[in-house]
């Protein structure tokens, strides 16, 4: 009988650590929304520290966010230029101060290049530093389809062309490594 009692006892702890548990996680649980439908809000999601960052690929936005304590609060929208109505926001990745948009359908009115946008933060304030098109300019590559940061440099997938773009920070420019 005691045997049992200390078995119910043990299941009992079990049972309510598990319970004071996932209520922690479900307070912890924050859900960001589109404030306007057929945005494809959501479309890529970057973070970094205190900041997250989300395409709606449809109205060729960024909804910047702002973590105080358990709360994010959206700190502002920045509209990303379409040289074209297919060229939207569809790749991105933030590190620090610095993110990268990749528009792999921009176009420079002949040729679907691609291209990558890349914004600065100061303070809590996002702005478009520059945007940058393949080297190769003489054919569609997709460049912009996939996009990484971290640290002075990004790197840039073009796969229709099969290769990648490294860039590296100099100051306020970014300059081409390797292709």
């Amino acid at each position: 009988m005691k045997y049992h009692l200390r078995i119910i006892y043990y299941i009992l702890i079990m049972i309510t650590s598990l319970s004071f548990a996932a209520n922690a996680q479900l307070n912890q649980l924050t859900i960001l929304y589109s404030e306007t439908e057929d945005e494809e809000y959501g479309n890529d999601v970057a973070i970094s520290g205190d900041y997250a960052l989300v395409i709606a690929q449809e109205s060729c936005k960024l909804y910047a966010y702002k973590r105080s304590g358990n709360e994010w609060n959206k700190i502002q929208e920045i509209s990303i230029d379409q040289s074209n109505y297919n060229d939207k926001p569809y790749a991105l990745d933030m590190d620090g101060e610095y993110a990268v948009v990749g528009k792999p359908s921009y176009s420079n009115g002949s040729i679907s290049l691609g291209a990558t946008t890349v914004l600065k933060r100061t303070g809590d304030v996002f702005s478009i530093q520059t945007t940058l098109t393949p080297t190769d300019q003489s054919e569609s590559s997709a460049f912009g389809y996939n996009v990484a940061i971290k640290g002075d440099y990004f790197v840039v997938g073009a796969h229709s062309k099969n290769c990648a773009y490294i860039y590296k920070r100099n100051g306020e420019s970014w300059n081409l490594v390797k292709n």
